[in-house]
């Protein structure tokens, strides 16, 4: 595929619909999709820059390093895994954290969150952005020396880079992890506390892409594209050290978390006894965290998120294991 020159283009076409069916997309879901802004600008601004978006969807992944991965200093770890799994790193970019990305990127899993999931997550993409890397599978078709994005033939078809992604990186549920999983290798703690996030199908490939870069943003992720990632391992280093030097490195485990809490809570004259055995009681330590959130009491965003993330129930359904 030749790099083209900016062109233009028009939003919805039978050719959408044709391009959506190809990666996977039918039924109730295409009709979804063809409205979805995100899928569109996407395929508008990969068509405009020359970019095949069947490869860029079935061939690339994105992987999000959140927060909480930042504070477990998990950049290094995760650029050893990739290598080790022939992942390929075309890009990487700053995303800027907030409310409004969570629910954007999880608006599936966020309709059956239970209220304190929400309001701890909302506390933890207030940590710190994230980073984001653009990897692909394909080591062939990247960065041809004549300027061109090639597409290895039978790109379409067979399992995706980012179903493969999604399954190599390992199960929400950190009991579920195994030994050779990107998650169990940087330490998967509790279901809030992930780490890492791909999205599952090839057409999220292009939903969230253009939900987590803006339109510069994305314009420089395809220069690198084109480009086969030349010189990313300079940025990913550089934006690993800006994150870092903005965000410290916090324990994650739960005594501690629970301790502190607890302590705050007295200053703010709370009805909780000192510290002692009873923080070791999940109940106990819940009621505290709701007391605090009844009473607007000010508490050390990590050491909620921490604590809650252990005793909290993570969805609405009592039938689901996650909901505690």
């Amino acid at each position: 595929m030749t790099v083209k020159t900016e062109r233009a283009h028009h939003a919805t076409t039978p050719m959408t619909a044709d391009l959506l069916t190809r990666i996977g997309v039918d039924g109730a879901d295409l009709s979804t999709h063809l409205g979805d802004t995100y899928v569109l600008e996407a395929i508008e601004h990969l068509d405009r820059m020359g970019v095949e978006a069947d490869w860029f969807a079935t061939r690339c992944s994105l992987l999000l390093l959140k927060p909480d991965a930042v504070v477990a200093r998990g950049v290094a770890p995760t650029l050893e895994w990739l290598a080790a799994h022939r992942w390929r790193i075309l890009h990487a970019a700053r995303v800027e954290s907030g409310r409004h990305l969570a629910r954007a990127l999880w608006q599936t899993s966020w309709a059956r969150a239970s209220v304190e999931r929400r309001r701890l997550a909302d506390l933890l993409v207030e940590m710190c952005d994230s980073m984001v890397l653009l990897v692909t599978d394909d080591h062939s078709a990247v960065g041809a020396a004549d300027g061109a994005v090639g597409v290895s033939a039978g790109a379409v078809g067979g399992e995706s880079a980012t179903v493969r992604l999604t399954r190599e990186k390992g199960p929400t549920d950190p009991t579920a992890g195994a030994p050779g999983e990107l998650r169990h290798a940087l330490g998967h703690r509790s279901y809030l506390l992930n780490l890492v996030h791909t999205p599952d199908t090839p057409v999220e490939v292009l939903r969230e892409w253009a939900i987590m870069l803006d339109e510069p943003a994305r314009a420089a992720c395809l220069r690198d594209v084109i480009d086969g990632g030349v010189d990313v391992a300079e940025r990913v280093a550089a934006l690993a050290g800006e994150l870092y030097s903005q965000t410290p490195s916090r324990e994650f485990g739960r005594a501690v978390a629970a301790e502190r809490v607890a302590a705050q809570m007295n200053v703010a004259a709370a009805r909780l006894a000192p510290p002692g055995p009873h923080l070791t009681d999940d109940r106990l330590c819940a009621d505290m965290l709701r007391s605090a959130w009844a009473n607007g009491i000010d508490l050390d965003p990590w050491s909620v998120i921490v604590l809650g993330s252990h005793i909290l129930p993570m969805t609405s359904d009592p039938t689901r294991r996650e909901c505690r």
